[in-house]
């Protein structure tokens, strides 16, 4: 058995880079990802705030429907109650905020509009559940208009999204149409004391896990497709910047975190 482990470490080592390691794969394209367990509650979202809906939405275009606005400014109101960090959940945070420049010459891109992402670890026994997350990214189980609160298919998306744990967003613009639901795309929440928070966290269920006692098997980190902002994508040549179809965008480049957390590691 131990024989066995240590070929699977050495295979995973030719697979996946050594951590912190900055390369055009491995450049954090959405911003670190930290453990802020510890400080869970300076990110828990409001139940109540009001975004702008800056980014082109092909289904607001479509039907003039741009749900409840806040003020004359025409912002939108979010109105979603994102659960707490739940028991043996560890809360793992995309800082959004320290995504860097494009810097081509060294063929280094990073996300600065749609982004697809999924954690990823090689044990398979994390989930997470598919409302915890902030407001700001959106799976399957939460697009309304495909799966209505109640209905068969919302039941079978969610156990689907507890294991994929895979996930859209826009670290740019915002987009959203009310018929999907409260979970929007957009780079920024508002935290329950009224502050901006930029970037986007899964709660991770740990304590529900079988931990492998291998660090490199037990680490977390995340891998994602994503638009730079740059003219590989189409879009952003034209009027509809950064486009969304109901939260289909063009993500140009692959990229994953620089840092694998092992969730065990400060238990």
């Amino acid at each position: 058995m131990r024989r066995t482990v240590i070929l699977m470490l050495t295979l995973l080592a030719g697979v996946l880079p050594a951590r912190a390691e900055t390369t055009p794969l491995t450049q954090d394209p959405l911003g670190p990802m930290t453990d802020v367990t510890a400080d869970w509650e300076a990110y828990q979202p409001a139940d109540d705030f009001c975004i702008p809906l800056d980014g082109f939405d092909l289904y607001r275009a479509w039907t003039g429907d741009d749900g409840e606005a806040c003020d004359a400014e025409a912002t939108y109101r979010v109105r979603v109650q994102t659960p707490p960090l739940c028991g043996g959940c560890r809360r793992f945070f995309l800082d959004y905020s320290q995504i860097s420049e494009n810097d081509p010459a060294a063929g280094l891109f990073f996300a600065h509009g749609h982004a697809y992402f999924r954690l990823h670890s090689w044990n398979p026994s994390y989930t997470v559940d598919p409302l915890a997350h902030s407001p700001n990214i959106k799976n399957l189980t939460n697009d309304k208009a495909v799966n209505p609160s109640g209905s068969p298919q919302e039941q079978l998306s969610g156990m689907m999204d507890t294991y994929a744990m895979s996930y859209v967003g826009d670290t740019r613009l915002f987009h959203h149409n009310e018929v999907q639901g409260p979970y929007y795309v957009g780079p920024w929440y508002l935290n329950g004391a009224g502050a901006q928070i930029n970037g986007a966290y899964l709660d991770v269920n740990v304590g529900g896990a079988t931990p492998a006692g291998v660090p490199e098997i037990d680490e977390l980190r995340y891998w994602a497709g994503f638009d730079a902002g740059e003219a590989s994508c189409p879009h952003n040549m034209s009027e509809y910047q950064d486009g969304d179809a109901f939260y289909g965008g063009c993500a140009a480049h692959p990229g994953m975190g620089a840092t694998a957390i092992d969730p065990y590691s400060s238990i």
